[in-house]
């Protein structure tokens, strides 16, 4: 009677040990399953932040060259301005002193 308790037991303990590795094994799979579902999921949101990025620096160089062009303008407008001013006065004292 012993030897069957033992063999009982025995195949107990296999089949205890059996069940515990597959569930540790699916558990395993199951945890890499999540973890690349976590790194595919990381990888996307970097994707997108790398775009957002790219599309900023682009809109912050446009935005910096349109500041460029529009100070040339101002100053191109004041020198025009001043030009103007000075051959203004200059006709007018031509035709103070001709007259």
């Amino acid at each position: 009677m012993s030897n069957e308790f033992n063999g009982d037991l025995r195949a107990g303990l296999f089949k205890g040990s059996v069940k515990p590795s597959s569930r540790r094994d699916s558990n395993v799979s199951d945890t890499i399953t999540v973890q690349k579902r976590q790194m595919e999921k990381r990888d996307k949101i970097l994707s997108d932040y790398k775009e957002y990025h790219e599309i900023f620096r682009l809109w912050r160089f446009y935005d910096s060259l349109t500041t460029l062009f529009a100070m040339l303008g101002l100053l191109l407008a004041i020198i025009n301005f001043e030009l103007d001013a000075i051959t203004q006065d200059e006709a007018m004292e031509d035709i103070v002193l001709s007259g």
